[in-house]
């Protein structure tokens, strides 16, 4: 079908086994009373699990058409990428809608489930641009990425104070 590389090979074998184990896993999931409640609706922890098991087959599909489209032999196919692009939009969806429907969830769970939210923006966008392409000199922030401009301040602040402290001499240096 299209050649892959050693290491491509062995990521998308990676996908396939952790998608292979969490169908395995889903599989004795629903043996256990726990993750419903009494009107048989499912719990957090198994929105969470089947969120994860979307989330990894959408990841192995984009990188086979990736490499598809990335390929100079192959006919390019715009519509594969743009359905990549749709189910990583609607994952972000249900991780942002999964994060605000239960009023029980700890602080943890919802930033996990706000980074894989933000996971599938960053590579909505980044799909976006690789259709359109470089020379299109678009300059817009995706209404989709705001969420991420408060991290980016928290982010480059982490790597100023690191950087101070390296220059200070202050990391690498141990205790006596």
């Amino acid at each position: 079908m299209f050649d892959l590389q050693p290491e491509q090979a062995d990521i998308l074998d990676t996908f396939e086994d952790s998608i292979r184990r969490y169908a395995q896993g889903d599989e004795e999931l629903n043996g256990f009373m726990a993750l419903k409640d009494i009107s048989n609706q499912r719990l957090f922890a198994k929105w969470v699990y089947l969120l994860r098991v979307e989330f990894f087959k959408t990841m192995k599909s984009f990188l086979e058409k990736l490499n598809q489209y990335m390929n100079p032999r192959i006919k390019r196919k715009k519509k594969d990428m743009v359905d990549i692009q749709e189910m990583l939009l609607r994952a972000a969806r249900i991780h942002d809608f999964v994060a605000h429907s239960f009023f029980d969830v700890d602080k943890k769970s919802l930033e996990i489930l706000e980074s894989y939210r933000i996971c599938c923006l960053i590579l909505v966008n980044a799909i976006k641009s690789l259709l359109v392409g470089v020379e299109s000199n678009q300059e817009h922030i995706d209404p989709s990425l705001i969420p991420l401009i408060p991290m980016i301040r928290y982010v480059n602040a982490d790597l100023n104070n690191f950087t101070n402290s390296w220059k200070a001499g202050e990391i690498g240096q141990r205790e006596n």
